[in-house]
């Protein structure tokens, strides 16, 4: 290969480079004492501790971390006796934020060979030789309190150097990289100023920023008094509320500005975005001004995500080609850094888990699926290479007279096979041999399994409509027994009952319906998408709500519940009526009437008092029935949008299964039946 046709001026050769920023300076003004710059860079600092410089050997795709006890392993651990690789990452990092460079010097027992330990120069004593064309001699390494001429040499091969880009470079990208610090430098000594103003402000500022004037001649040293009395009076920010007093004749006139007039938010505002804009941190995320202002902590998180994919990640990528080019061991080994404890960078493994599970409905096999998403198999089954499809899908080409044989969809569905001569141009999606009897309790217990989920928060959203009506009742017995005692009359609890029935008609209904509708929702939801993934169709949820029936099976909901409490109450008004029940007997006894509704644990001997039958413990019951209602209803609306015109009936088979739908078991009805 040709050499790089680069020459050097000869008055530059074998001469070590000025430095082309004053690193001292931005160490000093920059880092020292301005937030925003050690902000920024300390950020990055912070950040870069979740990586993990790690050596490996085998592919690199698929590389195998080495033993810790191989040379390599040690030394990326402990890079030199007296840091940890963090420490010395850490170093290297402000080294390069504040100058544009860092450098590294290896420590080899033999040339080429590879490095006992990795030691971190400040660029503030490293100087960069170059030789008489195309090459660099190396570097000049400069002690402080040494000169150049007591300097150490050393070679390239023995000096990691990372840099960022200098368009300005005259070595052409082998000299010095240029600092983030010099495009902001002026906007930082403008926040650096504005400091400085405000301290001396505090310091020694009067908050009125005023001039004083008399209206009659006043010599020198009696005006130098007033100044000096007036400073030691109302100067410095604890005498800023003292009221001004001055002596006939003396007046107080403004010619400075107030904060406000200052404008010191738009200069903060302007200096933040130039400054911070060279580092590639956002502003949010160190907390600053214009950062705090116009982002909420809702974005920190893509915030903190962008500036590791765009700022923290080349950075680190910068230091890895080095690493890699000068840390080989004989034995083929490697480093890399390992990035998989940094959180902004894990990956979405619930939105990957749905990729791969759509691709899979889609009939990819299970470990191409993972694959393409870039997941590894959590197990190994042997029909991860295997595709499925679901059981209402087959080949476009496939014809409806080869159709015609087969059988009818799924468990509950059945589609009209009529229908298949207005769709020329569709494939036949819906016709299937039946499902195998295996198939068939397999399926009716996911239903059962999916009700019976739902179950407890039945019971709950009904223990609270029960508690709610009993407190609503409890409530007008309390208005009426105040309407009594101020009409000096008794209670017609047959007239007074009208009104507690009139509840249970109308506004109890609808408390139970409130109460219910999130968990109907949430049931039928579920059972949705279970019904979706076994049949491979798809539906809209909200459109399903959205629906008249949805409405109609709510306003429908509650009747059987409120009818079943209204005859228990019409009952307890009777016999109130016949025994002349006081209020406070009333108050009893509606009580011990709604626990047994709401927790079922009272006895017979609890219910003496009562006429009729013991009341049932009702909240279990509700509970069962209603989410299988709930559960069914919603299965029966979406075979209905998929095209269903019938259904066979599938009962769950166990000891709370009914006669009656014990006999239903396997007949094949309507949809609508």
């Amino acid at each position: 290969a040709k050499a790089a046709p680069y020459v050097w001026p000869v008055w530059k050769q074998g001469r070590p480079e000025y430095h082309i920023v004053d690193l001292q300076s931005y160490i000093d003004e920059g880092f020292n004492l301005n937030t925003l710059i050690y902000s920024a860079i300390m950020y990055k600092v912070r950040a870069i501790s979740a990586t993990k410089l790690r050596a490996y050997k085998g592919d690199p795709e698929k590389p195998e971390i080495l033993m810790p006890s191989h040379p390599l392993a040690k030394l990326v651990a402990r890079p030199n006796p007296s840091q940890s690789f963090l420490e010395y990452q850490q170093l290297q990092c402000v080294y390069f934020n504040l100058s544009g460079n860092s450098f590294g010097l290896l420590d080899r027992p033999k040339r080429g060979g590879l490095p006992e330990a990795i030691y971190p120069l400040s660029p503030l004593r490293v100087y960069v030789i170059p030789g008489k064309k195309n090459e660099l001699i190396g570097f000049l390494y400069v002690p402080e309190g040494k000169s150049h001429e007591n300097g150490t040499p050393i070679l390239p091969e023995d000096m990691m150097h990372v840099k960022l880009p200098n368009p300005g470079d005259a070595m052409e990208g082998m000299g010095y990289g240029l600092s983030p610090l010099s495009p902001m430098a002026r906007s930082a000594n403008v926040d650096n100023d504005v400091t400085d103003f405000l301290k001396k402000f505090f310091e020694s500022g009067t908050m009125m920023n005023t001039y004083i004037t008399f209206d009659v001649p006043m010599e020198e040293g009696v005006l130098a008094q007033s100044r000096e009395r007036f400073m030691e009076i109302y100067g410095g920010y604890e005498n800023w509320m003292k009221p001004a007093a001055l002596d006939s004749g003396g007046k107080i006139q403004k010619f400075g500005y107030n904060f406000d007039e200052m404008g010191f938010e738009a200069i903060d505002e302007r200096n933040e975005s130039r400054i911070l804009g060279p580092f590639g941190v956002p502003p949010i995320l160190i907390g600053s001004r214009i950062g705090l202002m116009r982002s909420t902590y809702s974005n920190y998180e893509e915030a903190r995500r962008a500036c590791w994919e765009d700022t923290l990640v080349p950075e680190i990528r910068l230091y890895e080609a080095d690493y890699q080019y000068y840390l080989q061991s004989d034995d083929g080994g490697f480093v890399a850094f390992d990035l998989s404890d940094v959180p902004a960078l894990r990956k979405d493994m619930p939105a990957l888990v749905e990729a791969a599970y759509k691709l899979w409905q889609m009939g990819e096999p299970r470990d191409s699926a993972y694959a393409i998403v870039g997941l590894e198999p959590v197990s190994n089954i042997p029909s991860g290479q295997i595709s499925f499809v679901p059981l209402n899908a087959i080949p476009y080409d496939i014809g409806a007279e080869e159709a015609e044989n087969t059988n009818v969809g799924a468990v509950e569905a059945e589609e009209d096979t009529e229908d298949r001569s207005k769709t020329k141009n569709l494939p036949v999606i819906a016709e299937k041999k039946s499902l195998s009897p295996e198939a068939k309790v397999a399926h009716w217990k996911a239903n059962d399994r999916t009700a019976t989920s739902w179950e407890p928060k039945f019971r709950e959203a009904a223990v609270k409509a029960f508690e709610h009506d009993k407190r609503e009742l409890l409530a007008m017995l309390n208005k009426g027994k105040r309407i009594a005692l101020e009409q000096k009359a008794t209670i017609d609890w047959l007239i007074f009952g009208e009104e507690w029935l009139r509840y249970l008609l109308a506004e109890s209904g609808q408390a139970w319906r409130a109460t219910f509708l999130p968990m109907i929702k949430g049931l039928i939801k579920d059972r949705g998408e279970q019904l979706a993934t076994a049949f491979g169709m798809q539906f809209d949820v909200q459109n399903l709500f959205a629906r008249d029936w949805f409405n109609n099976y709510t306003l429908k909901f509650a009747t059987d519940i409120g009818e079943t409490t209204k005859t228990d109450i019409s009952k307890v008004l009777n016999q109130a009526q016949q025994e002349g029940w006081s209020v406070p007997t009333m108050q009893k006894n509606l009580t011990t009437l709604f626990d047994q509704y709401m927790h079922g644990n009272l006895t017979p001997d609890d219910f003496e008092w009562f006429e009729e039958r013991m009341p049932a413990y009702r909240t279990e019951m509700i509970a069962r029935t209603e989410t299988l209602r709930a559960s069914n209803a919603g299965s029966n609306q979406i075979y209905k949008d998929w095209g269903s015109e019938k259904k066979e009936w599938l009962s769950t088979r166990d000891n709370r299964t009914r006669p009656d739908h014990a006999e239903a078991d396997g007949q094949v009805v309507g949809i609508n039946e």
